[in-house]
């Protein structure tokens, strides 16, 4: 995740990490790792929320960074190896993330609803997937998306089929949306499985964003 940071912000997560894995995360600035942090030992947890303060020395004033949130299998209490030396990837979910003084306590923008788990495509009966959210903050931005996930390979291509932007973010729930299983400027539907994802930020010196994603996810078929 790309957002800002800044030494001593608060930073959220919400994640669920596999039993038997080890998790952390890494900030990054300029292409270099600043900030480190454990988030989660054993994946014995299940899903629960983690809050940091970044640390000093990453940057006395915002800056864009990266936000990388890893996760390795675990045998006997340690990190698995693969035959080259390299971690062995585990499996996590994540369910927010944010930064700064607008993502203190939990993340600012939760409870992503989008369902049905299935929809069916058919122009005529127009079926429809809705989808809210609630903030516990305000921001002046955001953007509401449509992500559709392919799994090749072991490895997850995700793209994006739908954007909303918005100006301004107001507490509480978000009035309903809904998605006809198109992608956006086409006739045709976007065939398979689909997640959620709200992003929110301020564009002033605040510089707080938070991003959050559905944890059930909407598959289309025809």
């Amino acid at each position: 995740m790309q957002g800002y940071t800044r030494s001593g912000w608060p930073l959220v997560v919400d994640f669920r990490p596999e039993p038997e894995s080890r998790t952390w995360i890494e900030v990054a600035v300029d292409g270099q790792v600043r900030h480190t942090r454990l988030l989660d030992e054993d994946g014995r947890r299940g899903r629960h929320q983690v809050r940091i303060d970044l640390r000093p020395g990453i940057s006395d004033v915002a800056r864009p960074g990266l936000y990388v949130i890893r996760s390795a299998r675990l045998a006997d209490g340690r990190i698995q190896r693969d035959a080259s030396g390299k971690d062995v990837a585990a499996h996590v979910e994540i369910f927010g993330i944010g930064a700064g003084p607008k993502a203190i306590g939990s993340v600012a923008i939760d409870e992503v609803v989008f369902e049905p788990g299935q929809l069916r495509f058919n122009p005529s009966a127009q079926d429809r997937a809705s989808y809210s959210y609630t903030a516990r903050s305000e921001f002046n931005r955001a953007a509401v998306e449509i992500l559709k996930l392919d799994n090749r390979h072991d490895q997850i291509k995700v793209e994006r089929v739908k954007s909303e932007n918005l100006v301004g973010v107001r507490l509480g729930r978000s009035p309903r949306g809904d998605w006809d299983g198109r992608r956006d400027g086409e006739p045709g539907p976007s065939v398979g499985l689909h997640r959620l994802q709200v992003r929110a930020w301020f564009n002033s010196e605040d510089r707080s964003w938070v991003g959050a994603w559905s944890p059930s996810a909407v598959i289309v078929s025809q």
